[in-house]
């Protein structure tokens, strides 16, 4: 229940970042078919296609933006910039991956 939990929770913020893209992109009256395509390009991402999703999150978009009837570069580049930003945000996972152990440092080694 609290992994289902969790994983609601950070499906709900990556929503609503997609929301803040598609605002600033100026197109605030597709939201909604801009959110859907956005949840169906994450069940697409998650097939074993492409390396973490590039590519198959935007082609989702080109597709679905000619289905739905919206701009079709402004849909793929809200795909592409949802991926920058994440990956982006992702990478400083890998510092705390490293060098988790001088993060959580407690200050033992000035006691030495």
């Amino acid at each position: 229940m609290k992994t289902s939990l969790q994983s609601l929770g950070v499906q709900g913020s990556q929503a609503i970042a997609t929301l803040g893209l598609v605002i600033a992109l100026g197109q605030g009256l597709h939201w909604a078919d801009y959110l859907i395509l956005f949840l169906i390009s994450s069940l697409v991402a998650m097939v074993p296609i492409t390396i973490g999703g590039a590519g198959a999150r935007e082609l989702t978009f080109l597709y679905g933006s000619q289905f739905l009837d919206i701009h079709a570069e402004k849909a793929v580049a809200i795909g592409f910039l949802f991926y920058l930003i994440s990956t982006s945000v992702s990478f400083f996972g890998i510092i705390y991956s490293f060098h988790k152990d001088r993060i959580f440092e407690t200050g033992n080694a000035s006691n030495e």
